[in-house]
């Protein structure tokens, strides 16, 4: 089972430009399995995390993305209105 504060974390890291995303090996008629998400240049190098802990690269499965992230961000996403990055993590949790 994948942990959707993880994967929480790793989307609002993109969210947020931290992170930048790649699909290996991925081409129109063989798509990739995995997405990963990687440090960007503008990383923090601690995330505002609390008490949690996260490891880049967060790799995803596809299913995983193509059901859970995805409809996030088609159905017009908007990042809460204070700009906490741990707010943005509650909200893509919930």
């Amino acid at each position: 089972m994948f942990d959707p504060r993880t994967l929480a974390i790793g989307v609002g890291c993109f969210v947020k430009g931290w992170a930048v995303l790649d699909f290996p090996g991925s081409t129109r008629a063989n798509p990739s399995y995995q997405v990963y998400v990687q440090k960007s240049s503008s990383t923090p190098q601690t995330l505002p995390l609390g008490n949690g802990v996260f490891q880049f690269p967060l790799i995803v499965p596809w299913d995983i993305w193509q059901y859970i992230v995805v409809p996030i961000f088609a159905g017009g996403f908007t990042p809460p209105e204070d700009g906490s990055f741990l707010s943005l993590v509650n909200v893509l949790e919930a």
